[in-house]
């Protein structure tokens, strides 16, 4: 029963907790408001900072996949020649003096070369390079700060080198993929990168066929200088961090000046986040590890609260993943007293205003309470001495009328009381008595009873334990009616039936024996013996499966009727692993005698060779007795013996190793080259040793046929060089000596047309001389043109021009010929257009001119459209050189030239830029020489763009 409650505070308690609720909802309704304006606040500052940084990642891990991507479709097309040596040392020293960002770009190739250049200050360039001038090493030198070319020598490693050997080039070779590689150290430099690396692949052609071959790798590290530099500029409020960590849990950077990684005895060693010097780092990486138990379970954006020391602080986590293997976690991390302090201030106030509320409020009630309780308090008293016991006093009335009658009544009651009280005490002392001597015997009777529970309880668990947790199937049979009383749980494991499909059903019901003659046989047995030990037999499982046990069976007597306790042990698969054995065995030595290469099995011991193949003895020319028994140095079939000598430690194992370039000895003295392989394997507990060669005679004709060819092909094309320059020189100088006095007929041809005297027929005779001149010279300059650009001697005039007033003028110059045709011509570009732009104005115009003389030259009705918009660098002119200037800094241009015209035929397009070549309609139109797309692109591509025909329209795109 509750206790009762005072009128007192009956009377006070209202007004306190009115007072109480109405300000403690006031102040916990400010409080929470105040808790969601922070964590909203916080949560955009955190995604807003995490975008950021997002972005920034996107841009900074970009690099150099686009890097490694140019390289990749450079040697695809045949541009990039992973044997010039020279020209992967200058195609990296400008990829690496474009992108500040990288710190290295690599190249290792398939016959083992290797060609890198290295940022090792914000100017300072280094080449490492190996081929077959360096003796298997790497060579490092100086590079030009200006040109990239090769400076003095540096130094030269004292250790051969092969890429193919790396970890690196390992990787992209067998998986065929790009892809990141795991974040190193430099120690000269004291800094950390990132390599991405892509394999390379060249157009083979086989045939009439064209095949795609692995020919190396490429590859571009990050330098994390300036990732660091980023974070440090990030702010989130005043003393929050944001970092970027591994799934292992090393720092990638963070926004602290603390250094991500320290030297140790010489060794540069990553800072893990738990135990970095910042210790907000530290705690949100302990966080993380208690919540998640491994950082590789955060897959997706956490948000959630933690403490330390006191302190509660918001924490952010978002994995940041790609397709090529990148697996790092953003973690923002902010105290909540940067935005919680002023909040804080308002609360004390709050909770003051509330305090002084609540003292009014009780000394009001107690003023109020005291004034009506006190009467009430001197007849509770009374009461309270009436039930004790102790005496009986009377209750003096009140001058209140209830509380009057209320003291009249308990004086009458007190007196009732008293003498109920000693009649109760005259029963209680007799039940007492009776309580204590039935208690006594019924406790002599329950300790009887436990004690008997107490031992049958153990000896069922005892028995309980025995049967039921052996691993092996035990079984409990009624010798009369050969049913089932109890299994435990390893036979119903095993058979695949419950316990109460089997109980009171024989094994001939279950259908368990597999042959009926084996039960007869297993009972006969147990009538003779009355045991039975490791009886073989095949039993079926609920599913059908055949299973092989072997049974042993003893009598026992349960409740004075005889049984059989069996027990089993299922050695199926111990059968079944014999017969694998065996068969392994045959496939072993069948493939053994039948392998085309040589295979040797010898001793271990003494090096004594047991076993030899028939390819062995085929190709050697010995018999299996000339070779058993003796050892391989003793028959001089190596001629590399330190591969059958025992290992550097001088212990008795031989070397392992794989596909070793090697020669075997026939037994008449030749010398055959093979791949040696050699394994250390085991024969019924014995070490021996394999060895496996493969006849590599036809592969070493092989190759020593292509390098012959490759010879031959370099000779061939350096003539052809050659030959192209001296025609291109030729060529130049012939059109400038054709060019003079033809300018001079022109001239003069013209002059005589303005001559009033001449006949209609001199003056049509003179017209015809001045437009094939006219056409002579087209062809000469254009010859000029093309020879100059071939033989170098073309450079860019960059100017910065109005582009807006290049494209005004074109339109009003061509106006009055497509106005001649009944054309219609039109300019268009975009808003977004540059006014001016930075390039050759001469050669943009003239490309211009030269597309848009050919649309009007071939459209016989209808339109001619120049549009120019803004766009991306992106073009199918695989000759279209990367610009060498930042792409952050270009303005990509589209020029595209579209008519209504006949349009070019499919199998026209792929040489539309060869030059001398006419599509079907110029050579109908008898106008043109075919060189002006030749041209039109060369002028294109020196301004670093390309260009494309798309459907029936010319595309260009200049930069």
């Amino acid at each position: 029963m509750k206790s009762p409650i005072s009128i007192r505070t009956l009377l006070t308690l209202p007004f306190i907790l009115q007072m109480v609720g109405i300000v403690g909802l006031t102040g916990y309704l400010s409080w929470q408001n105040g808790q969601k304006a922070v964590r909203s606040l916080v949560i955009e500052l955190q995604d807003e900072v995490s975008d950021r940084i997002e972005q920034k990642l996107a841009s900074f891990l970009s690099t150099p996949e686009l890097i490694t991507e140019l390289n990749q479709k450079a040697v695809s097309s045949g541009e990039l020649d992973l044997k010039n040596i020279t020209a992967l040392q200058q195609r990296g020293w400008q990829q690496i003096s474009t992108f500040t960002t990288i710190s290295l770009v690599q190249f290792g190739t398939e016959i083992g070369n290797f060609v890198a250049v290295e940022r090792r200050s914000e100017n300072t360039f280094a080449t490492a390079i190996k081929d077959n001038t360096t003796a298997g090493k790497i060579q490092t030198y100086g590079l030009d700060q200006q040109t990239g070319q090769l400076n003095q020598p540096l130094s030269l490693t004292a250790e051969k080198y092969d890429p193919r050997t790396r970890s690196w080039y390992q990787t992209v070779a067998s998986s065929q993929k790009p892809q990141w590689i795991k974040i190193y150290a430099w120690v000269e430099q004291d800094v950390l990168s990132l390599t991405f690396v892509r394999p390379l692949f060249s157009q083979v052609r086989q045939g009439t066929s064209t095949q795609t071959e692995f020919v190396g790798v490429t590859g571009a590290d990050l330098s994390f200088e300036e990732l660091d530099q980023f974070l440090e500029r990030q702010r989130l409020g005043q003393n929050g961090k944001m970092f970027i960590i591994e799934r292992s849990g090393e720092l990638v950077a963070s926004s602290t000046a603390e250094s991500i990684f320290e030297i140790i005895d010489g060794q540069l060693v990553r800072t893990q986040a738990i135990k970095s010097q910042n210790s907000l780092i530290q705690s949100a990486t302990k966080t993380l590890l208690e919540k998640f138990s491994s950082l590789a379970k955060i897959q997706q954006l956490n948000r959630f609260d933690f403490e330390v020391d006191g302190q509660h602080n918001f924490l952010q986590v978002a994995p940041l993943q790609d397709e090529y293997g990148l697996d790092w976690l953003i973690i923002s991390v902010v105290p909540k007293a940067d935005f919680t302090q002023q909040i804080n201030q308002h609360n004390r106030v709050t909770i003051l205003l509330c305090l002084g509320a609540l003292g009014l409020s009780v000394i009001l009630g107690i003023l109020t309470s005291r004034r009506l309780t006190r009467p009430i308090i001197q007849l509770s008293q009374a009461v309270k001495t009436w039930s004790l016991g102790t005496e009986n006093p009377a209750v003096r009335g009140s001058q209140i009328q209830e509380l009057n009658i209320l003291s009249n009544t308990l004086n009458q009651m007190s007196q009732s009381l008293q003498q109920s009280y000693q009649q109760l005490e005259d029963y209680s002392r007799n039940l007492e008595q009776k309580v204590i001597n039935r208690t006594e015997a019924l406790a002599e009777k329950v300790q009887i009873a436990e004690a008997a529970e107490e031992a049958l309880r153990e000896s069922e668990a005892k028995f309980s334990t025995i049967f039921l947790g052996t691993p092996h199937p035990i079984i409990i049979t009624r010798i009369r009616d050969r049913k089932y009383i109890d299994v435990n749980d390893s036979f119903c494991r095993i058979t695949g039936y419950s316990r109460e499909e089997v109980i009171d059903r024989s094994s001939l019901e279950l259908n368990l024996w597999v042959t009926p003659e084996d039960y007869d046989d297993f009972y006969q047995t147990l009538d003779l013996d009355q045991k039975i030990r490791n009886y073989e037999v095949n039993f079926r499982t609920k599913t059908g499966e055949i299973r092989t046990a072997l049974v042993s069976t003893d009598l026992i007597i349960i409740n004075q009727e005889p049984c059989l306790l069996s027990s089993s042990n299922d050695i199926t698969e111990k059968k079944r692993t014999e017969v694998a054995l065996r068969v392994s065995e045959a496939k072993f030595s069948q493939a053994f005698k039948a392998s085309p290469d040589m295979i040797i099995i010898a001793s271990f011991t003494d090096r004594a060779i047991l076993e030899v193949n028939d390819s062995l003895m085929k190709i050697l020319g010995y018999s299996k007795e000339e070779v058993v028994g003796h050892t391989a140095l003793e028959l001089d079939l190596l001629i590399d013996s330190e591969y059958l000598t025992p290992t550097s430690s001088g212990s008795s194992q031989w070397n392992q190793f794989r596909n070793r370039e090697t020669g075997l000895r026939k037994k008449t003295g030749e010398v055959i080259p093979v791949l040696l392989s050699a394994e250390i394997i085991q024969v019924e507990a014995i070490q021996q040793c394999l060895f496996v060669a493969t006849d590599i005679s036809h592969l070493k004709q092989v190759e020593e046929t292509l390098r012959r060819q490759n010879i031959e092909l370099d000779k061939a094309r350096k003539t052809a060089d050659v030959a192209n320059q001296a025609k291109s020189i030729f060529l130049a100088n012939m059109s400038h000596e054709l060019r003079t006095p033809l300018n001079a007929i022109l001239g003069f041809s013209q002059l005589l047309v303005n001559d009033p005297s001449l006949t209609a027929i001199a003056r049509n005779d003179l017209e015809i001389i001045n437009r094939s001149g006219a056409h002579l010279l087209d062809l000469i300059n254009d010859i000029l043109d093309l020879s100059k650009i071939e033989a170098g001697k073309i450079v860019l005039d960059q100017v910065t021009f109005d582009l807006h007033l290049l494209l005004n003028t074109l339109e009003a110059m061509l106006r009055l010929r497509t106005a001649s045709k009944d054309l219609l011509l039109k300019f268009q570009w975009s808003p977004n257009v540059p006014q001016y732009i930075t390039t050759d104005e001469k050669k943009l115009r003239q490309v211009l001119i030269n597309l848009l003389g050919n649309a009007i030259k071939f459209t016989q009705s209808g339109q001619v459209l120049l549009a120019v918009t803004l766009g991306a660098y992106q073009t199918s002119d695989r000759q279209s050189p990367m610009p060498k200037m930042s792409k952050s800094n270009l303005t990509t241009l589209i020029f595209e030239v579209s008519d209504t015209g006949p349009g070019i035929a499919p199998e026209e397009i792929a040489t539309i830029f060869d030059a001398f070549v006419q599509t079907d309609s110029g050579r109908k139109a008898r106008q043109g020489t075919g060189l002006g797309l030749t041209i039109s692109r060369q002028f294109v591509q020196m301004m670093g763009g390309g260009s494309d025909h798309h459907q029936s329209n010319w595309r260009g795109q200049l930069l």
